[in-house]
């Protein structure tokens, strides 16, 4: 009797060890789930700029597992930049409208490649921030293709939701 009584208490533990980690283990999908929304889509939702192209996070991560040639460009402000962010960005803050910072966008946006891929990421899911320095960049007619200007679509807050690494800096 004092061994069914093990065994029984055995088995319902090793039942709830098993049911709790299979309920805890989340895996982020490892190939594109769905494509960008379409420029029409884009409008209809009312996002800013939605004549410019949108990336998703599954396709800037293969992009960057294949190490496709590309720059990253973080909107975000410097305290959201100073926490984490996508691996070898660069950070030009979309968030002040004084003269001095435009100023500095301005010549920050001027000094891009002009042969890359440049793909812009914010911190909201609509991509304001992304979207409007991304359209700053095309309105400096300097020689930029738009075509190869993009926005992360819903921007940094899906990047981390699918867990993709980031630079962790600590601050």
């Amino acid at each position: 009797m004092k061994a069914r009584v093990l065994v029984a208490l055995f088995l319902m533990v090793f039942l709830i060890i098993l049911t709790v980690a299979c309920n805890t283990t989340e895996v982020a999908p490892t190939t594109p789930a769905t494509e960008p929304p379409t420029e029409e889509e884009l409008r209809e939702a009312n996002f800013n700029h939605p004549e410019i192209p949108r990336v998703t996070a599954e396709q800037l991560k293969l992009m960057m597992d294949r190490e496709d040639d590309f720059l990253l460009v973080d909107a975000r402000d410097e305290m959201d930049w100073d926490s984490t962010r996508l691996r070898n960005a660069l950070n030009i803050p979309n968030v002040s409208n004084g003269l001095l910072a435009q100023q500095n966008r301005m010549t920050q946006l001027q000094l891009l490649p002009k042969d890359k891929l440049i793909i812009f990421y914010g911190n909201s899911a609509d991509d304001a921030d992304a979207a409007n320095l991304a359209q700053q960049l095309i309105n400096l007619n300097a020689g930029y293709d738009p075509e190869n200007i993009k926005v992360l679509w819903q921007g940094h807050p899906r990047w981390k939701k699918l867990r993709y690494p980031s630079k962790d800096t600590g601050a």
